[in-house]
């Protein structure tokens, strides 16, 4: 088994989100924890 790590963690706005699909919230979400892990200074190789 290989050690992974999490490195970027991030979340949407809780309420009735009419305005955004399921995948707008997950694609938000996703895009902001990436922008947390970059800020760490660390490299990513693989984003899943």
């Amino acid at each position: 088994m290989r050690d992974v790590a999490i490195i970027g963690v991030s979340q949407t706005k809780f309420g009735e989100l009419w305005d955004s699909s399921f995948r707008d919230l997950i694609a938000e979400a996703g895009i902001k924890a990436i922008v947390d892990a970059c800020r760490t200074g660390t490299h990513c190789s693989t984003y899943f």
